[in-house]
C-alpha cells in the first residue's frame, strides 16, 4: 500500500513522540533509582554519626563532616603509603630513561653523521671516479660509433640489404637443421655438422684471402669496419670495484638495524619499568 505525504509525515511525528516518552520514563526510573540511593547513604550516615555522639546530631554537622572525611581519608593515605616504593622507583626510572635516552640521541646522531661523511669521503668520490671511468671507456667510445654508422648508413645500406637476402636464402636450412633436431623420430645434432662445415669455408676464406687478397664468406675488412664494427669501443664494461661501495651498504644497515636499535634498547626498558610502577602506584 502506498502512503502519501502526508501519512508518512504523521507516522514520523508519532514516531518521535513515542521516543521521547519512552526516554522521560527511563530517565525518571533512573532518577528515582538514585534518589533511593542517596536516602541510603544518607540514613546510614545518620546512623554512623548518631553512633558516633551518643544519638545527639544537633550543632554536629561541621564535625561529623570532618570526621567522615579523615576517616574515607586514612584508607587513602595508608594506599599512598604502600605504594610509595613504586612512586620512588617509578620517578627514578623515568629520570634513568630520560638520561639514556639522551645518550641514544647522541649516539644515533654519531652514527648519521658517520655515514654522512663516509658517503662524501668515499662513496660520492669513488662515485665520481667511476662514473668519469665508465663514461670514457665505455659509454662515450660507444656513442661515438652509433654517431659514425648513422652517418654512414646510406653507404652502407647495400650491404645491410644483402646480408638480409643471404639470411632469407639461409632459412631453409636452418628449418632443416631444426627438423632433425626437434620433430625428426631420429634425432640428429645437424647443428655440429654445420658447425663444421663453416669452419672448413672459414679455413678456405683464409687461404683466398692470403692469396687473392678477397674474402669469399665475409665483406671486406674495410665495409666491416665501416658497417659493423666499433674498432675503438670496448665490449664489456670496465672493471669497477664495488668494495667501497659493499662496506658502506653494510656500515649503514648495521647501524639502522644493530647499533641504533641496541642503544635504544635501555631507555625504552627503563621508561616501560618507570610507566608500570607508575600505574602500580595510581591504581
Amino acid at each position: 500500500m502506498d502512503l502519501t505525504f502526508q501519512d508518512r509525515l504523521h507516522i514520523s511525528i508519532l514516531s518521535v513522540c513515542l521516543m521521547t516518552s519512552l526516554f522521560y520514563l527511563y530517565y525518571k526510573k533512573c532518577e528515582k533509582e538514585e534518589r533511593k540511593r542517596q536516602d541510603k547513604i544518607h540514613q546510614k550516615y545518620e546512623q554512623f554519626v548518631s553512633m558516633m555522639y551518643g544519638g545527639n546530631l544537633e550543632g554536629m554537622d561541621d564535625s561529623a563532616n570532618a570526621l567522615t572525611f579523615m576517616i574515607n581519608l586514612i584508607p587513602m593515605i595508608i594506599k599512598l603509603i604502600q605504594h610509595i616504593p613504586d612512586l620512588i622507583m617509578g620517578a627514578l626510572d623515568v629520570v634513568i630513561g630520560l638520561g639514556l635516552q639522551g645518550f641514544a640521541t647522541f649516539q644515533t646522531i654519531g652514527y648519521v653523521a658517520e655515514d654522512v661523511v663516509s658517503f662524501f669521503t668515499t662513496v660520492f668520490t669513488h662515485l665520481f671516479t667511476d662514473g668519469a671511468k665508465l663514461m670514457k671507456e665505455f659509454f662515450i667510445p660507444w656513442l661515438q660509433c652509433a654517431m659514425q654508422k648513422a652517418g654512414d648508413f646510406k653507404s652502407c645500406i647495400f650491404y645491410y640489404v644483402l646480408e638480409m637476402i643471404g639470411k632469407i636464402l639461409y632459412l631453409p636450412v636452418l628449418i632443416f637443421i631444426w627438423f632433425f633436431q626437434v620433430l625428426s623420430p631420429v634425432k640428429i645434432n645437424m647443428q655440429k655438422y654445420v658447425n663444421m662445415f663453416w669452419k672448413i669455408m672459414e679455413r678456405i676464406d683464409r687461404f683466398v684471402f692470403k692469396i687473392g687478397k678477397f674474402h669469399i664468406i665475409h665483406y671486406p675488412d674495410h665495409i666491416l669496419s665501416r658497417c659493423y664494427r666499433c674498432d675503438g669501443a670496448n665490449p664489456n664494461m670496465p672493471d669497477i670495484d664495488s668494495t667501497p661501495y659493499v662496506n658502506f651498504g653494510q656500515q649503514v644497515v648495521h647501524h639502522w638495524f644493530v647499533d641504533i636499535p641496541k642503544a635504544e634498547e635501555p631507555p625504552i626498558e627503563k621508561l616501560s619499568s618507570a610507566m608500570n610502577h607508575l600505574v602500580k602506584a595510581l591504581t
